[in-house]
């Protein structure tokens, strides 16, 4: 219950209360005891204290390769899983743009490869303006204009 409450759920009255940090009181109130102990850990050893008993922390030798092989295993899963395609890496960009191998560039009439931008062309947007021949940084930048 808290010390606020009366034992009915109300509120109590100012003058019920027991305050803790009163400024007018004559006698600080006595400052909590530090937590007890339950577990430490020497850092210069591979002893570990629970409760007063003290075990050895350490693995065998003999569980020390089996234990890497085992979190070697589960790392390499999750890294296999986060691998992605440079096609996926790129699906925003190509749901706004086509890549084209043979495209006459506007600007020099010579056949180059270079991204052609379908929101342009269909505002129609001068061709020259819509024909990208940078990276995908270059392609986001035009998109954001």
């Amino acid at each position: 219950m808290a010390c606020a409450l009366g034992p009915d759920g109300k509120l109590k009255d100012a003058s019920a209360i027991d305050w803790y940090n009163d400024p007018d009181d004559d006698t600080p109130f006595p400052a909590p005891p530090p937590p007890p102990a339950s577990a430490s850990v020497s850092r210069h050893s591979d002893e570990v204290e629970v409760d007063g008993v003290t075990t050895d922390a350490a693995t065998d030798d003999e569980d020390s390769p089996l234990m890497y092989q085992e979190t070697k295993a589960m790392g390499d899963a999750d890294h296999e899983g986060a691998k992605q395609c440079k096609s996926d890496l790129m699906a925003d960009i190509q749901t706004i743009f086509t890549y084209d191998v043979k495209a006459i560039n506007p600007d020099t009439g010579k056949e180059e490869a270079g991204h052609w931008c379908k929101v342009c062309k269909a505002k129609g947007v001068t061709r020259k303006y819509c024909f990208l021949k940078g990276s995908v940084t270059s392609l986001h930048a035009h998109v954001r204009r």
